[in-house]
C-alpha cells in the first residue's frame, strides 16, 4: 500500500468511527430520554391514586378540609369524606378526620377530641357509615382557625435554625436535657419550634412532652388537670405525634379553653338520605359519573397548599387513558377487577366519553 492510499484508508477510518460515536451519542441519550419518561411515568403511577369517581385520591382530602373551614355547604364536607370513605379508605376517612381537628378545630375546641376518639371506637364496633357524616357535621358547627395546619405546613420547610450564643438563664435547668427547645417555646420563637421539633428523634416524644408539661406547670401556673382532654402518653411511632406535641406547645401557650358547649349535633333526615343514596353505585354506567360527580376539586386550594408533583401531572389524560391502573390500589376497585362476576371485570366507565365539564371536575383548572 502506498503512502496517498494509507491516508486515503485512514481518512474513511476516522470518518466511520467519528460517525459511530455521533450516533453512539444519539442512541444513548434516546435510552436516558426513554428511561426518564419510563421513570416519571412509573412515579405517576404510584402517586396517582383514584378514588370510587375517579378523583385523584390527595386532592379529595384536601377538598375536604377547605369545604370544612370555608363552610359553604355541609353536603360538601359529607361529599368529599364518603367519597374518600365509600371508596374503601377507611383509616385515609379517619386520619383525614383527626387531621382536620387538629389543623382547623383543635386550639378553639380543645375537648372535641373526646367525642372524636368515642366515635371512632362505636364505629370499630357497629360499622355504622353515618358516624362519619356526625363527626363532620360536629366539627362542621364549630369555630375554626388555620394556625395549627400553616404551621404543620411549615415544619418540613425550615431547615435551620439560628444557635443561641451565652450562658442559658438558670430558670432552665430543671428542664434538661430539652433547655434550648423549652427556650424558644418561651420566647415564642416558633421558626425555631418548628425546627426542634421537625429534628427531635421520636425516642424522645415521650421525654419532651413530660418536661413539656412540668415547664407550663412551672413557668405559667398552668392547671392541666383542667385539660383532661390532653394525653400525658404519647405513641412515639405514630406519625401524629409531631403535629400533637405542636398543638400541646400552642395551645397550652397562645389559646384559652372556652366552656365547651356538650351538645351533640344530630343528621337531619336529609342528610342521612344523602348517605345512604350517594353510596348507591347502580344504573347505567355511562350516566354513573354524570349524575354521582356532584362538586369540582378545590383547585385555588390545592394550589396554594400542595406540594405534591400531582400539580404538575397531567390528570385528565392519565385518567382517559389509564384509570384502571391508577384504581387499582382503591379497595372499591380492587375488589371489583378481581370479581369473578363478568360485568365486573369489563366494568368501563367510558369517562372520555363525558362531557368535558364532566371530565375536568377532578383536574386543577
Amino acid at each position: 500500500m502506498d503512502l496517498s492510499s494509507f491516508f486515503l484508508f485512514r481518512n474513511v477510518l476516522f470518518n466511520v468511527a467519528n460517525h459511530l460515536f455521533v450516533v453512539g451519542i444519539i442512541y444513548i441519550n434516546y435510552i436516558l430520554k426513554l428511561i426518564n419518561i419510563n421513570s416519571n411515568k412509573l412515579i405517576l403511577i404510584k402517586m396517582l391514586t383514584l378514588t370510587r369517581y375517579l378523583y385523584p385520591k390527595e386532592f379529595v382530602v384536601l377538598s375536604f378540609y377547605n369545604s370544612m373551614t370555608s363552610k359553604k355547604e355541609l353536603k360538601q364536607c359529607l361529599f368529599w369524606i364518603y367519597e374518600l370513605y365509600y371508596s374503601g379508605f377507611v383509616n385515609d376517612t379517619f386520619d383525614a378526620i383527626y387531621n382536620c381537628y387538629f389543623d382547623f378545630y383543635a386550639l378553639l375546641n380543645p375537648s372535641i377530641i373526646d367525642l372524636i376518639n368515642k366515635k371512632v371506637d362505636l364505629w370499630k364496633t357497629k360499622k355504622d357509615d353515618s358516624i362519619i357524616g356526625l363527626l363532620v357535621k360536629h366539627l362542621y358547627s364549630k369555630k375554626s382557625n388555620n394556625d395549627m395546619f400553616l404551621l404543620n405546613l411549615s415544619m418540613s420547610k425550615i431547615t435551620k435554625k439560628q444557635i443561641r450564643k451565652g450562658p442559658k438563664p438558670k430558670w432552665l435547668k430543671p428542664y434538661e436535657p430539652f433547655q434550648n427547645q423549652i427556650r424558644d417555646i418561651h420566647s415564642k420563637n416558633d421558626e425555631a419550634v418548628l425546627f426542634d421539633i421537625n429534628t427531635m428523634k421520636s425516642s424522645d416524644y415521650q421525654k419532651f412532652l413530660d418536661v413539656l408539661i412540668k415547664y407550663f406547670k412551672n413557668e405559667t401556673k398552668t392547671d392541666i388537670s383542667s385539660y383532661p382532654y390532653l394525653c400525658s402518653e404519647i405513641d412515639e411511632t405514630h406519625y401524629f405525634s409531631k403535629k400533637y406535641i405542636l398543638f400541646v406547645i400552642k395551645f397550652l401557650r397562645d389559646y384559652k379553653a372556652t366552656n365547651p358547649s356538650k351538645m351533640v349535633i344530630a343528621l337531619n333526615p336529609f342528610e342521612i338520605s344523602f348517605i345512604i343514596e350517594f353510596k348507591d353505585f347502580t344504573g347505567p354506567l355511562y350516566r354513573v359519573l354524570k349524575t354521582k360527580r356532584t362538586y369540582p376539586i378545590h383547585s385555588t386550594f390545592i394550589k396554594t397548599y400542595c406540594s405534591s408533583s400531582l400539580l404538575t401531572s397531567d390528570i385528565l389524560n392519565e385518567t382517559r387513558n389509564h384509570w384502571k391502573i391508577h384504581c387499582k390500589d382503591t379497595p372499591f376497585w380492587y375488589e371489583k377487577f378481581n370479581s369473578s362476576c363478568q360485568d365486573h371485570l369489563e366494568f368501563d366507565f367510558e369517562f372520555d366519553e363525558q362531557s368535558l365539564e364532566c371530565q375536568q371536575k377532578s383536574c386543577l383548572l
